[in-house]
Protein backbone atom coordinates (compact mmCIF):
# COMPACT_ATOMS: atom_id res chain seq x y z
CA UNK A 1 0.00 0.00 0.00
CA UNK A 2 1.13 3.29 -1.31
CA UNK A 3 1.47 5.99 1.83
CA UNK A 4 0.68 9.76 0.77
CA UNK A 5 3.15 12.05 2.81
CA UNK A 6 2.08 15.65 3.15
CA UNK A 7 5.75 17.00 3.46
CA UNK A 8 6.34 15.01 -0.04
CA UNK A 9 2.78 16.45 -1.43
CA UNK A 10 4.46 20.28 0.08
CA UNK A 11 7.95 19.52 -1.63
CA UNK A 12 7.08 18.63 -4.77
CA UNK A 13 4.35 21.76 -5.52
CA UNK A 14 6.91 24.02 -4.29
CA UNK A 15 9.30 22.75 -7.17
CA UNK A 16 6.47 22.42 -9.04
CA UNK A 17 5.91 26.59 -9.10
CA UNK A 18 8.75 27.88 -8.21
CA UNK A 19 9.52 30.56 -10.03
CA UNK A 20 5.93 31.47 -11.06
CA UNK A 21 3.95 33.82 -10.37
CA UNK A 22 0.32 33.57 -9.20
CA UNK A 23 -2.68 35.72 -10.89
CA UNK A 24 -2.13 37.96 -8.15
CA UNK A 25 1.61 38.80 -9.01
CA UNK A 26 2.58 36.79 -5.82
CA UNK A 27 4.65 33.35 -5.87
CA UNK A 28 2.13 30.87 -7.30
CA UNK A 29 2.79 28.53 -4.68
CA UNK A 30 0.98 30.51 -1.87
CA UNK A 31 -2.08 29.54 -3.46
CA UNK A 32 -2.26 25.70 -3.20
CA UNK A 33 -0.82 26.54 0.45
CA UNK A 34 -3.70 28.65 1.73
CA UNK A 35 -5.93 25.88 0.06
CA UNK A 36 -4.24 23.46 1.57
CA UNK A 37 -4.69 24.85 4.80
CA UNK A 38 -8.53 25.29 4.88
CA UNK A 39 -8.11 21.19 4.83
CA UNK A 40 -9.14 19.41 7.87
CA UNK A 41 -7.51 16.43 7.03
CA UNK A 42 -4.19 14.85 5.67
CA UNK A 43 -5.83 13.22 2.49
CA UNK A 44 -7.66 16.77 1.68
CA UNK A 45 -4.53 18.38 2.38
CA UNK A 46 -2.48 16.65 -0.40
CA UNK A 47 -4.62 17.14 -2.97
CA UNK A 48 -5.29 20.66 -2.14
CA UNK A 49 -1.55 21.48 -2.30
CA UNK A 50 -0.85 19.04 -5.33
CA UNK A 51 -4.41 20.65 -7.01
CA UNK A 52 -2.81 22.55 -9.90
CA UNK A 53 0.65 20.67 -10.47
CA UNK A 54 -1.07 18.67 -13.49
CA UNK A 55 -2.36 21.27 -14.92
CA UNK A 56 0.82 23.08 -14.98
CA UNK A 57 1.62 20.64 -17.58
CA UNK A 58 5.25 19.95 -15.34
CA UNK A 59 4.41 17.45 -13.67
CA UNK A 60 1.46 14.30 -15.00
CA UNK A 61 -0.57 11.78 -12.84
CA UNK A 62 1.98 8.95 -13.58
CA UNK A 63 4.61 11.42 -12.51
CA UNK A 64 2.55 11.44 -9.36
CA UNK A 65 1.64 7.88 -8.79
CA UNK A 66 5.51 6.76 -9.33
CA UNK A 67 6.46 9.40 -6.49
CA UNK A 68 4.14 6.90 -4.11
CA UNK A 69 0.91 8.86 -3.94
CA UNK A 70 -2.35 6.67 -4.27
CA UNK A 71 -4.70 5.95 -7.34
CA UNK A 72 -7.28 7.40 -5.14
CA UNK A 73 -5.12 10.65 -4.50
CA UNK A 74 -4.21 11.06 -8.21
CA UNK A 75 -7.51 10.49 -9.55
CA UNK A 76 -9.13 13.22 -7.48
CA UNK A 77 -5.90 15.00 -8.69
CA UNK A 78 -7.33 14.56 -12.29
CA UNK A 79 -11.04 15.43 -11.32
CA UNK A 80 -9.33 18.74 -10.08
CA UNK A 81 -7.20 19.14 -13.42
CA UNK A 82 -9.09 20.98 -16.26
CA UNK A 83 -9.01 19.79 -19.17
CA UNK A 84 -7.38 22.21 -22.55
CA UNK A 85 -10.18 21.17 -24.39
CA UNK A 86 -13.00 21.09 -21.69
CA UNK A 87 -15.61 23.31 -20.93
CA UNK A 88 -16.13 25.05 -17.66
CA UNK A 89 -19.01 23.48 -16.81
CA UNK A 90 -18.04 20.18 -18.26
CA UNK A 91 -15.28 20.48 -15.89
CA UNK A 92 -17.23 21.22 -12.83
CA UNK A 93 -19.99 18.41 -13.82
CA UNK A 94 -17.02 15.96 -14.18
CA UNK A 95 -15.72 16.97 -10.56
CA UNK A 96 -18.52 16.26 -8.74
CA UNK A 97 -18.11 12.71 -9.06
CA UNK A 98 -15.62 12.82 -5.77
CA UNK A 99 -16.67 14.97 -2.76
CA UNK A 100 -12.77 15.54 -2.03
CA UNK A 101 -13.17 17.20 -5.39
CA UNK A 102 -15.96 19.12 -4.57
CA UNK A 103 -14.06 19.76 -1.04
CA UNK A 104 -10.74 21.47 -2.31
CA UNK A 105 -12.60 23.18 -6.02
CA UNK A 106 -14.23 24.76 -3.36
CA UNK A 107 -11.76 26.22 -1.05
CA UNK A 108 -9.87 26.78 -4.18
CA UNK A 109 -12.87 28.94 -5.56
CA UNK A 110 -13.35 30.82 -2.42
CA UNK A 111 -9.30 31.66 -2.32
CA UNK A 112 -9.05 32.41 -6.50
CA UNK A 113 -12.50 34.92 -4.93
CA UNK A 114 -10.59 36.59 -2.16
CA UNK A 115 -7.65 37.42 -3.74
CA UNK A 116 -9.24 38.93 -7.32
CA UNK A 117 -11.76 40.90 -5.21
CA UNK A 118 -8.98 41.89 -2.84
CA UNK A 119 -7.17 43.49 -5.88
CA UNK A 120 -7.08 47.68 -6.08
CA UNK A 121 -8.40 47.39 -9.87
CA UNK A 122 -10.51 45.23 -11.57
CA UNK A 123 -10.33 44.62 -15.18
CA UNK A 124 -13.59 43.78 -16.78
CA UNK A 125 -11.89 39.79 -16.93
CA UNK A 126 -11.56 40.21 -13.09
CA UNK A 127 -15.29 40.88 -12.78
CA UNK A 128 -16.72 37.75 -15.31
CA UNK A 129 -14.01 35.34 -13.24
CA UNK A 130 -15.55 36.83 -9.68
CA UNK A 131 -19.03 35.76 -11.45
CA UNK A 132 -17.80 32.47 -12.75
CA UNK A 133 -16.35 32.05 -9.23
CA UNK A 134 -19.76 32.81 -7.75
CA UNK A 135 -21.91 31.16 -9.59
CA UNK A 136 -19.95 27.64 -9.76
CA UNK A 137 -19.35 28.11 -5.78
CA UNK A 138 -22.63 28.14 -5.78
CA UNK A 139 -23.66 25.37 -7.99
CA UNK A 140 -21.39 23.08 -5.75
CA UNK A 141 -22.18 24.21 -2.41
CA UNK A 142 -25.92 25.12 -2.45
CA UNK A 143 -24.45 28.28 -0.91
CA UNK A 144 -23.69 31.76 -1.72
CA UNK A 145 -19.52 32.61 -2.18
CA UNK A 146 -19.67 34.70 0.90
CA UNK A 147 -19.04 38.79 0.79
CA UNK A 148 -15.63 40.16 1.96
CA UNK A 149 -14.88 43.72 2.00
CA UNK A 150 -11.72 44.89 0.85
Amino acid sequence: MKKDNLNKAIRIASIVHAGTKGKSKEPAILHPIRVMMKMDDKKSRIVAVLHDVVESKKMNLDDLLNSGFSKNVCHTIDLLSRKDYEKYSNYISRLKKSQLAVKVKLADLEDNYLTKISSKKLSKIDKEKIKKYKKYYKELSGKKLHQVSK
